[in-house]
């Protein structure tokens, strides 16, 4: 099991089901039957891995986007990447 670090590559588990929900994004996973909820930010972030994207890239990118320091963004997305990864919603490279 890969763990999170800055040149992780971010992957997606495929086999999840979501829509947007307001400006939120709802996620079901299929397999277990749970359902998984983020908001506009959180949705912002599961776009931009669309596309094979390291941690970093992604930071880089939000810190753009939201003007927020790069510290307290590599913070929030960690967090927000380990939850995700504990749901097995995304894994890493």
């Amino acid at each position: 099991m890969t763990s999170l670090n800055l040149s992780s590559f971010i992957v997606k588990n495929d086999s999840l089901v979501s829509s947007q929900l307001d400006d939120g994004l709802v996620m079901m996973s299929l397999e277990n039957n749970s359902y998984y909820g983020l908001d506009s930010v959180g949705k912002r972030i599961w776009e931009i891995t669309d596309n094979k994207i390291t941690v970093q890239e992604l930071i880089n990118q939000l810190v753009i986007e939201y003007n927020v320091s790069e510290e307290q963004c590599k913070n929030d997305v960690t967090t927000l990447l380990n939850e995700l990864k504990k749901q097995d919603i995304i894994m890493f490279e």
